[in-house]
């Protein structure tokens, strides 16, 4: 890597300010652990005796848990400190990994799950504090670099992960998991309190009104279609590199890696365009790279291939963090974290109903789930860049 393109991805990261470098550094540790076992998930539960039905019903299960936390999240995040909901409920998602680690079948998975997914109801006060720290101009910069230390932590952890599965027990990766998950929210300590506003004016602003903003619920229905094909596929993209293509779990986790420094380097960039050019633009070209990932893990089964459309499929993690910024603009200040509960809600719903769907499609055939986002994200990539406003 040279002088210039290390600086291009270092130059966005020192611009945060000190809240969300902690925020990006808790990040990065969070999916230290995360990432040690997540591109290797499926497998993991098909070892424990499911079935891809049963993936997909895990996945299911996780992403309702999750989407019903979202609207209790967003009341929480306009009434109390948002510094406090994010530790807690990081805290809540904890012990999730122990729990993993001492299963012995894939139906006793589902506590931990339920853990780690019930968490989620810190993610609206997260997104409301971090559109609140961000300067207005960098919004889309804040969102993707601070996120993008999700990813920076899951280049490294898929293969220190493959490493694990290679000396030691499955199931220490999880205990490892586990200590970084600790270390990750006692940083988030160091942060800044947030208050929301208290000027009264987030009491008088329904969730009607909230759904009456034409823009913004276009966002939102863009990102709830966007979701829909990201989550009916990505959780099949193991388990089909395994069936298709015959790669081992260490081969996964190494290109697990690849698509995380796919979706740190995307994410950084893409979040430019965005503020740079404008949101539309960058969601619309983020739904095109990923349309091309499916293409090329449809289309070629060499390796090299193999390695550039994993490094593609990375964009999948960054169209969450454009829409955000896009509605978090669109929202009133003062109601952020209620307005932000709304639009996830919406989302959870893609995201529940997609991995279903795409287990019973992959029993049918592995290509078909594929088969059905290629288009679907290909026609939203246009829509998206015609449609769209702010």
């Amino acid at each position: 890597m040279s002088l210039r393109q290390y600086l291009s991805i270092i130059g966005p990261i020192k611009s945060l300010n000190r809240d969300l470098k902690l925020l990006f550094i808790s990040n990065f540790i969070w999916t230290l652990g995360f990432g040690l076992y997540n591109y290797v998930w499926p497998v993991y539960i098909r070892e424990l005796g499911g079935s891809a039905a049963d993936v997909g019903t895990v996945f299911s299960v996780s992403f309702l848990i999750a989407m019903l936390t979202y609207i209790p999240g967003g009341i929480l995040a306009d009434k109390y400190d948002r510094k406090k909901l994010i530790v807690i409920s990081c805290a809540i998602a904890v012990p999730s990994a122990l729990i993993y680690s001492v299963a012995t079948d894939w139906r006793q998975l589902i506590p931990g799950v339920a853990l780690y997914y019930l968490s989620f109801i810190g993610i609206p006060a997260l997104y409301a504090y971090i559109s609140s720290s961000a300067q207005q101009s960098k919004a889309t910069s804040a969102f993707g670099v601070t996120q993008s230390g999700l990813a920076f932590g899951m280049v490294l952890s898929p293969t220190i992960g493959a490493y694990l599965l290679a000396v030691a027990d499955a199931r220490w990766i999880f205990r490892v998991s586990f200590v970084l998950y600790v270390f990750s929210t006692l940083i988030l300590l160091f942060m800044t309190k947030q208050d929301p506003k208290t000027n009264g004016q987030n009491k008088n602003i329904s969730y009607l009104k909230i759904l009456k903003n034409r823009k913004a619920v276009s966002w939102t229905l863009a990102l709830f279609f966007a979701s829909f094909a990201v989550f009916l596929t990505m959780p099949y993209v193991p388990l089909f590199l395994e069936d298709l293509y015959g790669v081992g779990a260490v081969r996964i986790q190494i290109l697990g890696s690849i698509t995380s420094l796919g979706m740190a380097l995307l994410g950084i960039w893409v979040g430019e365009l965005g503020d740079r050019w404008n949101k539309r633009g960058a969601l619309s070209f983020s739904l095109l790279l990923f349309s091309c990932s499916i293409l090329f893990l449809l289309s070629f089964g060499q390796f090299p291939i193999i390695v550039l459309a994993m490094f593609l499929l990375g964009i999948s993690r960054i169209i969450d963090p454009i829409v955000y910024s896009a509605v978090g603009l669109l929202s009133p200040q003062e109601a952020r974290g209620k307005s932000y509960s709304v639009y996830q809600t919406v989302d959870g719903i893609a995201w529940m109903c997609a991995p279903y769907l795409g287990g019973y499609l992959y029993q049918l055939s592995p290509n078909a789930p594929f088969l059905v986002a290629l288009p679907l994200t290909a026609a939203l990539s246009v829509i998206s860049f015609l449609i769209l406003e702010g």
